[in-house]
């Protein structure tokens, strides 16, 4: 009996790991280059449920999108912004790397060229900030 229950423990907190591994872009900016059709520098900046694509040079708004992450799997649907894409949703497959700081995008399903092609393409998002900063708190004088 005391194996099934060390077996059941080991199978729960080993699911228990994997769940709470999933790591959420929600209030972090991302550094990368896409090619539209040039390569461009660009930042990811994900919010509450939308995320911006800025132009990293200019800090130019390229894209505006709204977002839901489940897992590692990414739902995103245009706002606004200048590409032809409308807002029928497609779905990412977010491909971690380092540790959780750095991700690409792998298409699952995107009828839109002009947003699939360069989101892909693209070689790894890397993490640049997280909001609210982490920051640890100054040590009292004595």
């Amino acid at each position: 009996m005391k194996k099934v229950n060390l077996i059941t423990m080991f199978i729960f907190f080993i699911s228990c790991t994997s769940v709470f591994a999933q790591s959420s872009l929600k209030k972090t900016v991302w550094k990368g280059v896409i090619n539209i059709p040039d390569p461009l520098p660009v930042e990811l900046h994900f919010k509450q449920d939308t995320f911006t694509i800025k132009n990293a040079n200019t800090m130019e708004i390229v894209e505006i999108m709204g977002y839901k992450q489940i897992k590692d799997t990414l739902i995103i649907a245009k706002l606004n912004g200048s590409s032809d894409c409308d807002n029928e949703p497609a779905k990412y497959l977010l491909n971690w790397k380092k540790k959780d700081e750095q991700f690409s995008f792998i298409t699952v399903q995107d009828n839109c060229g002009q947003r699939s092609q360069p989101l892909s393409s693209a070689l790894a998002f890397e993490k640049v900030a997280t909001f609210p900063p982490v920051t640890t708190p100054p040590k009292k004088k004595k």
